[in-house]
């Protein structure tokens, strides 16, 4: 079957490259993102293969590399409107 999602804004992207590059981003929205090949710097700081970055509040994506390398990028709104997963079991953890 196809696959719906039912979250307002959110895309999943697979992204390749072969060297360094810039992606273009919006404040309002959060990125997770997951690199699945590569030894790269994404916006100043270290990642390697199997990293989970996350990048909020920034307008540029800055991907520092000299070999190829293949991202998983989720992009979702930062004011979801409704309580995440995280929100949710943080308050829990915060009423104990």
């Amino acid at each position: 079957g196809i696959l719906k999602m039912d979250t307002p804004e959110m895309s999943i992207k697979e992204i390749s490259f072969d060297q360094g590059f810039q992606y273009p981003l919006s404040k309002d929205k959060v990125y997770s993102i997951y690199v699945r090949k590569g030894s790269l710097t994404i916006n100043g700081n270290s990642s390697a293969q199997d990293d989970f970055v996350l990048v909020n509040d920034s307008d540029l994506l800055n991907i520092e590399s000299t070999e190829p390398g293949l991202l998983f990028i989720v992009e979702s709104l930062a004011d979801t409107g409704y309580k995440t997963y995280a929100q949710i079991m943080s308050e829990r953890m915060a009423g104990r």
